[in-house]
């Protein structure tokens, strides 16, 4: 159930490989960066290779 006082987010849930929870944990832990911020960034990135019309898979 996604919670009601969010309002610029949506609530999700992800599985992700140990690996990559992992390597996303301790770089949030190392940063301060919170995990969301790290993932919304990655997902930035992502968007623009493929509105570039670059390959990500």
């Amino acid at each position: 159930m996604g919670r009601k006082d969010l309002k610029n987010r949506k609530d999700i849930t992800l599985t992700l490989s140990k690996e990559s929870h992992d390597f996303l944990a301790e770089y949030a832990k190392s940063t301060g960066i919170p995990k969301t911020r790290l993932v919304d960034k990655a997902l930035e990135i992502m968007k623009e290779k493929i509105e570039k019309g670059e390959r990500v898979f």
